[in-house]
C-alpha cells in the first residue's frame, strides 16, 4: 500500500520539477542566436556591399544591422526580421534578388544575435524592430515605401511593426498565429500555459487590424511549428491577402521551391495592379 501511495507522489514531484525547469529555461527554447558577428563572406559570395548601420533601441544598447539602399534612392525598402536562429548573414541570399530588382533591404539584427549585446525577449525584439524602422524614416524612407518581411519567429515581429506603423505590404514566411498556440499543442499536458509563457507573440490578436496587402508563405511539411498555425493566421487576416502553400517544403525550405519568384510577383502586382 505504501508503495502505491508513494509512486503517484513521486510522479507529481517529477512533473512539477519538469514544468518548473521548462518555465525557467523557456527562452532558451525560443531564441537560438549565433553570438558571433555576421559572416561578411556571404556578402562577397553575392558580390554585395552592405552599409553597417547602428540603432539604439534603449539607453546603453547599440545594435548593428546591414542596409542595402534602393535604386533609385527614394524606392521601396524591405525591412526583414529573421527567425529564431542564426544571424543576418544567413539571409543575404534572400536579399540579393530584391536588390537586383531595385528594392532596398535592411537586414535587422536583434539584441543577442550576430555579435550584438543583450538578451532577446519579445519586448526587446519589438524595441529593436522599432529602432530599425525609425532609422529608415530618419534616413529618408517614406512610411509608404516600407515593406515588412517576417521570417518564422520574425513574423511576429513584423506583425507587431505593421500594427504599430503600417506598411506598404507585409510578407510573412512560415508564420504562426502565436507561440502560445504552438506551446499548447506541444505541451498539451501543461494547463494554464498562458500564465506560464513569458513571450507569446500574439499575432492572432493583431492581424485583423492590418489592411495592407499581405503575403503568407506556408511550408506544407513544416515539422517545426506546423503548417496549420500559419494557415490559421491567414484565415484571421482581412483582405487583401494572398496564400501560397509549398506542399513539399520543410520549415526552412520554401526558397528551395521558388518562394523568391512568388514574392517578387506579389510585389510587382502591387505596383502594376496585375
Amino acid at each position: 500500500m505504501r508503495i502505491l501511495l508513494v509512486t503517484p507522489l513521486v510522479l507529481i514531484v517529477l512533473y512539477l520539477a519538469f514544468v518548473a525547469a521548462l518555465y525557467l529555461t523557456q527562452r532558451d527554447h525560443i531564441y537560438l542566436p549565433a553570438s558571433n558577428p555576421p559572416n561578411r563572406a556571404e556578402l562577397t559570395a553575392h558580390e554585395l556591399t552592405a552599409q553597417d548601420i547602428t540603432v539604439t533601441p534603449e539607453e546603453n544598447l547599440s545594435l548593428h544591422g546591414w542596409y542595402f539602399p534602393p535604386t533609385p534612392e527614394n524606392g521601396r525598402v524591405i525591412l526583414l526580421f529573421h527567425g529564431n536562429s542564426g544571424d543576418i548573414s544567413g539571409r543575404v541570399f534572400k536579399a540579393a534578388p530584391f536588390l537586383a530588382q531595385g528594392y532596398g533591404v535592411l537586414l535587422a539584427e536583434y539584441r543577442g544575435y550576430g555579435g550584438n549585446p543583450g538578451k532577446p525577449t519579445e519586448a526587446g525584439l519589438y524595441k529593436d524592430a522599432q529602432a530599425y524602422y525609425d532609422w529608415l524614416i530618419e534616413n529618408g524612407t517614406k512610411p509608404e515605401n516600407i515593406i515588412l518581411y517576417g521570417e518564422s519567429l520574425g513574423s511576429g515581429v513584423a506583425v507587431e511593426m505593421a500594427a504599430r506603423n503600417g506598411a506598404h505590404a507585409l510578407i510573412l514566411e512560415v508564420p504562426y498565429a502565436s507561440l502560445l498556440e504552438i506551446g499548447r499543442r506541444n505541451y498539451f499536458f501543461i494547463p494554464f500555459l498562458e500564465y506560464l509563457m513569458t513571450d507569446q507573440f500574439r499575432s492572432d490578436l493583431k492581424i485583423s487590424t492590418l489592411t495592407m496587402p499581405k503575403l503568407f508563405l506556408i511550408a506544407g511539411q513544416d515539422t517545426v511549428i506546423g503548417a496549420q498555425t500559419g494557415i490559421n493566421l491567414y484565415e484571421m487576416a482581412p483582405a487583401p491577402k494572398t496564400l501560397k502553400v509549398f506542399d513539399e517544403a520543410p520549415h526552412n525550405g520554401v526558397y528551395d521551391f521558388d518562394a523568391q519568384a512568388i514574392i517578387l510577383h506579389f510585389l510587382k502586382s502591387l505596383e502594376t495592379g496585375k
